[in-house]
């Protein structure tokens, strides 16, 4: 789910907007003087847990992925295109450059290596306000593969100033064997 400010996959490419909004308001009639407005930055940003996916180079082989957290799995399998961007499998959307699915308690958006940057997961919780307590992510990318059940350990902040919206995120590793 997306927010006001933020985006669903992947950020990490998102330019800053150099423009500014105000996160408050004027006064209501008969005050006595004017509520102070806030900046605040338009920065796109992400919430929930992402996995970098390391040990595999940007090939035509389709990423396949099962997440399973609160209680459902979902899986989306994602190739990388000629260029930039994925082909998505049954079930998933394209989505920035990679493939989203969307349950009832999760959504899942996986990107395939691009640039020579690594493969990258996310999982956040579908009503969009961060992610799963503890999630079971199992990879296979041609012949190599990897599977880890962790609790992700999740940070807060207000990338776009103080008022101005709290991101919930984590980020991770898993390293595909050979």
């Amino acid at each position: 789910m997306l927010h006001r400010w933020s985006c669903a996959a992947p950020c990490w490419l998102a330019l800053p907007v150099v423009a500014t909004a105000a996160c408050g308001g004027s006064s209501p009639p008969g005050a006595t003087s004017p509520a102070p407005a806030r900046a605040c930055t338009l920065m796109a940003y992400t919430q929930g847990a992402d996995i970098d996916v390391l040990g595999a180079g940007p090939d035509p082989i389709p990423w396949h992925v099962e997440v399973s957290a609160s209680g459902e799995t979902l899986t989306v399998e994602a190739r990388a295109a000629d260029g930039a961007g994925a082909t998505c499998g049954t079930g998933a959307t394209g989505h920035d450059l990679g493939c989203l699915t969307r349950g009832e308690q999760l959504e899942v958006a996986v990107t395939p290596p691009l640039g020579g940057m690594a493969a990258r997961i996310r999982v956040a919780s579908a009503d969009g306000l961060g992610g799963p307590e503890e999630l079971t992510v199992h990879v296979s990318h041609g012949a190599q593969s990897a599977s880890r059940t962790w609790q992700p350990q999740y940070s807060t902040d207000e990338p776009n100033g103080p008022g101005c919206g709290v991101r919930t995120s984590a980020t991770d590793t898993l390293e595909l064997a050979r």
